[in-house]
């Protein structure tokens, strides 16, 4: 809803640009601990590698089929498409126990620890790795979109580029 209300007041893309910055912290780095805890019997980078592979064929396939999408019927369906997704893929969370044993963390314990002053650096690696992120995803395609005028072709384009990364991971992955 943000994202949408940002042409008319821009303050609520710097909410959003925010938030998102959040993410990292407060999500994806125990997201991975998980991984970690879970990779101590030796396939640890295995583990990770299928993941990963698992993960850049999705998004290798997701701008092209957007493109068709948003080509054929428009962004609101786009979105409401987009939005089915994400609460189907919130499902299989239901039928996943806690077989590490993590004890609870909460929330206030969680921003406390993410602004204290021993993550600082951290913080400052996040928030410029995301603007990286946040400018391949926003800049790059308006760039690539004024070039080719087409959102397909910008989405064979996103997804051409992301199956060359997965094979560079492959390898660099064989290679290690």
């Amino acid at each position: 809803a943000r994202l949408l209300a940002a042409p008319r007041f821009p303050p609520v893309l710097w909410a959003a640009a925010i938030f998102d910055g959040l993410v990292i912290p407060t999500f994806w780095i125990t997201y991975h601990s998980v991984f970690t805890a879970a990779g101590k019997d030796g396939n640890y980078g295995s583990k990770i590698a299928r993941m990963g592979v698992f993960v850049a064929v999705v998004s290798a396939l997701a701008p092209f089929f957007g493109g068709l999408v948003v080509s054929t019927f428009g962004f609101p369906v786009l979105y409401g498409l987009g939005m089915v997704l994400i609460l189907l893929s919130s499902i299989p969370v239901l039928w996943v126990g806690d077989h590490l044993g993590f004890r609870y963390v909460s929330g206030r314990e969680i921003l406390r620890e993410t602004f204290s002053t021993k993550w600082r650096p951290m913080l400052t690696g996040f928030f410029g790795n995301r603007l990286e992120l946040i400018f391949a995803s926003i800049i790059w395609p308006l760039f690539v979109f004024g070039a080719l005028k087409s959102f397909t072709g910008l989405g064979a384009i996103t997804s051409v580029f992301t199956v060359v990364a997965v094979l560079f991971m492959v390898a660099a992955g064989r290679m290690v």
